[in-house]
């Protein structure tokens, strides 16, 4: 385990500090100095970790909630009523962002087609449901629509 790592590692080089700061002659209000230093940079490499992480945490939910009123702006602009595909899941915030930043761009990529192919794509489909992904291949005119219900 990392943890176990990590405070094996402490206490080998703490051991190994102390045996070089005696065989240097320093007394121990030096070398208690010396580990408060160590151990104040210790914390702030952790509290820098942790408030590091907590920003990504918080953008991400961030840019969840930009997606759902995304996803919210585009199916009302296309007609299709909203339903519980871009409810919480319970999934990990970035599991969650990506699902929704591919409901997102189907909606996109459906919202810039020509009006007559929005009809056509948005008249197979009953309004209780939401387009997830769209994929237009001009070559072959092959629309490939994938629904959550």
């Amino acid at each position: 385990m990392e943890v176990q790592r990590i405070l094996k590692k402490a206490e080998e080089s703490l051991a190994a500090l102390s045996s070089l700061w005696n065989e240097l002659g320093l007394d121990s209000a030096t070398q208690r100095a010396h580990v408060e230093e160590l151990s104040r940079r210790a914390e702030e490499i952790f509290d820098d970790k942790l408030k590091q992480e907590r920003n990504v945490r918080d953008q991400c939910i961030l840019n969840i909630e930009r997606c759902r009123s995304k996803i919210s702006h585009f199916s009302k602009q296309l007609g299709q009523e909203e339903n519980q595909s871009t409810s919480s899941l319970n999934l990990h915030l970035l599991q969650e962002l990506g699902r929704l930043n591919e409901i997102l761009e189907g909606l996109e990529r459906v919202s810039t087609q020509p009006q007559n192919k929005k009809r056509k794509i948005l008249g197979r489909y009953t309004s209780t449901k939401l387009i997830n992904l769209f994929v237009f291949r001009p070559r072959n005119n092959v629309l490939l629509c994938w629904m959550i219900c």
